[in-house]
């Protein structure tokens, strides 16, 4: 299995989504976890698209897409029993969002979401839209959820667990 984790910096932006610190999960079966993907510039689902709903990653409800982006490579380390990849998005207004992906061999990955809040943010409403392949069924078990490859049988298992803060 492949696991992609996006930011990107470079000086135009040009084509630039808003999808710092977003995943994207896949193995020889397909996709698992994945972003909206591109859409026709003449579709009027096209600014879903970039925003930040569409890429997996961590962000306020209310962000707009072209906000100004500041994400760094905090850490990594990678070996064939276990890998790690620490980055953060900081937010012109201050607030921080760390995504630490740890994946520990064969038994799956953990993935930590941090929201260090500004003042000025600190009212605002955090959201994460997980987005799986359109081949899933998605069967909902309380706070976990299951993501079944009906062709093949194979299955994704997803646990959310958050602070009393989180919304």
């Amino acid at each position: 299995r492949q696991l992609a984790l996006s930011w990107s910096r470079y000086p135009s932006l040009a084509h630039k989504h808003a999808d710092d610190l977003g995943l994207v999960l896949w193995d020889s079966d397909g996709d698992w976890l994945t972003a909206s993907g591109y859409w026709p510039y003449w579709s009027p689902h096209r600014r879903d698209a970039l925003s930040w709903a569409a890429s997996n990653a961590p962000h306020f409800v209310t962000e707009p897409p072209d906000v100004e982006i500041h994400t760094s490579l905090l850490g990594h380390f990678y070996s064939s029993e276990f890998g790690v990849i620490d980055a953060v998005r900081n937010t012109a207004s201050g607030t921080s969002f760390r995504r630490q992906v740890v994946r520990l061999a064969d038994e799956g990955l953990l993935i930590i979401d941090a929201i260090s809040r500004s003042p000025q943010d600190r009212l605002s409403t955090v959201e994460i839209v997980w987005t799986g392949a359109p081949d899933h069924e998605l069967e909902n078990l309380k706070d976990d959820f299951v993501f079944v490859r009906p062709q093949t049988g194979n299955s994704m298992a997803i646990t959310v667990a958050a602070d009393a803060d989180a919304a």
